[in-house]
């Protein structure tokens, strides 16, 4: 679950711009206030955030074994219960909103700082953090930055996974760039490639809406620069969308009304596919889910017996329900 705050994305806002724009948490003033978060910092957070989904996670498993969701063991049951997990636990977008959204101060970590966290806890993270110079979060904004003076080919442990990341030079549209690639594994069994330049950056918005189709909140990635994905053809993404349904402690949303997804916005996105014409697809293109953060012990064994666990996540755990109207509006499919 997210917690939100009423917010709205600018109806006039262009999300199909590629005009450069300046970083603003890269020239940040003497009055603003930098937290620079330590490993322990970093770790007590990813506490908070499993412990708290550990405990809606028991609080669903004791609705599934109070009948809540029908005969226990049923399909209907499991169904309805490893739904509301979905609905009720919180995942990295979480604390990234809770960061980028503080307009008190400016949060900073590097990779040293988050090593321990991608090695104990499940899906931990956004963005890559091998070679990770800096991160900062604030004022509705996202940066990072990457030391990628030497190459690099090697294995990294990313909540559970382990992911080959290399630095190198790539050709790209004709250009050599020098970029940072992570082979990151998806729901599918397959492996779509990021890539990340020396500098990264986003604007973050968080949204409550009473729908259509039904309410939810949101977390949006927009105005983009520098994330590029490798699948078919390189693309680059403009934007990243995650919502969810609010629910109450009694687990009162219907599977009728519950939404909750990913998409990654990537206007007039054409694949190259082997032996076949260039394929066009729509702009909005569902990605996984993210799953929620739990330590890596908790998937070995302490979960509830109607969840699936392998090493790197809960079975099963996908989007449920269309996109919202409003975000769908935002983002046209052209």
């Amino acid at each position: 679950m997210i917690d939100a705050v009423p917010a709205s994305i600018s109806p006039h806002a262009r999300f199909d711009d590629d005009t450069p724009r300046p970083c603003p948490l890269c020239r940040l003033g003497p009055q603003v206030r930098i937290v620079r978060l330590r490993a322990c910092d970093v770790d007590s957070v990813g506490q908070t955030l499993a412990d708290g989904n550990e405990r809606e996670l028991a609080r669903v498993d004791s609705l599934y074994r109070a009948a809540h969701f029908g005969t226990p063991g049923s399909s209907a049951a499991r169904h309805a219960a490893h739904l509301l997990a979905r609905l009720a636990t919180r995942n990295a977008y979480s604390y990234v909103a809770a960061f980028a959204t503080d307009t008190t101060c400016v949060r900073e970590a590097d990779e040293a700082a988050l090593a321990g966290a991608f090695a104990r806890f499940s899906d931990p993270g956004l963005y890559p953090i091998t070679r990770l110079r800096r991160a900062r979060m604030g004022f509705g904004h996202l940066c990072l930055t990457y030391d990628l003076r030497h190459d690099l080919d090697t294995l990294v442990a990313m909540g559970g996974k382990r992911v080959r990341v290399r630095i190198r030079d790539f050709q790209i549209d004709g250009q050599r760039r020098r970029m940072l690639s992570m082979l990151l594994p998806t729901g599918l069994d397959d492996v779509v490639e990021v890539l990340m330049p020396e500098h990264y950056s986003c604007k973050l918005d968080r949204i409550q809406a009473a729908g259509p189709p039904a309410p939810y909140e949101a977390i949006v990635l927009h105005d983009m620069n520098g994330l590029l994905l490798r699948k078919w053809g390189v693309h680059e993404p403009r934007a990243i969308l995650f919502w969810t349904s609010p629910c109450g402690p009694e687990g009162d949303v219907s599977p009728e009304v519950a939404l909750t997804g990913v998409r990654i916005y990537m206007p007039h996105l054409r694949l190259k596919v082997p032996f076949l014409p260039d394929v066009g697809f729509d702009d909005l293109r569902e990605i996984d889910l993210p799953q929620p953060i739990v330590r890596l012990s908790y998937l070995r064994g302490a979960h509830p017996e109607w969840l699936v666990a392998k090493p790197a996540g809960f079975v099963g755990w996908c989007g449920h329900g269309p996109v919202p109207d409003e975000l769908r509006g935002q983002f046209p499919d052209e």
